[in-house]
């Protein structure tokens, strides 16, 4: 009998479903912050202006390459996690890499 595919399992699965949301959040979280502490410091910071607001940080792909990662379907952070934390990203806040983005933009129009 395979446990995953199981009656049991299914409705294992329906009558815990908040529970299991739950800690997939939490997991999700941590996954994050061990991210966001590996490429910045402790705690995380953008690398820009030096803001601190967990909500508002996000890894950034320092050679503009985030393409790559679209296609994939796990989390980012979780990517990282499982190859090492590879280099060529850093800890930007969303305002910082808006304006990375669109900077980057201005200069291929020019070109």
């Amino acid at each position: 009998m395979n446990y995953y595919n199981s009656e049991y399992n299914r409705e294992y699965c329906k009558r815990n479903r908040v529970r299991r949301m739950f800690n997939r959040n939490v997991w999700q979280h941590k996954i994050r912050l061990e991210a966001l502490i590996h490429y910045s410091e402790e705690p995380p910071k953008c690398s820009t202006c030096g803001i601190t607001d967990l909500d508002v940080l996000c890894l950034d792909h320092i050679n503009g390459d985030g393409y790559k990662d679209k296609k994939r379907k796990n989390n980012i952070s979780y990517n990282l996690r499982k190859e090492g934390y590879p280099t060529g990203f850093q800890v930007l806040c969303a305002n910082c890499n808006l304006k990375k983005a669109k900077q980057q933009k201005e200069l291929e129009r020019r070109n």
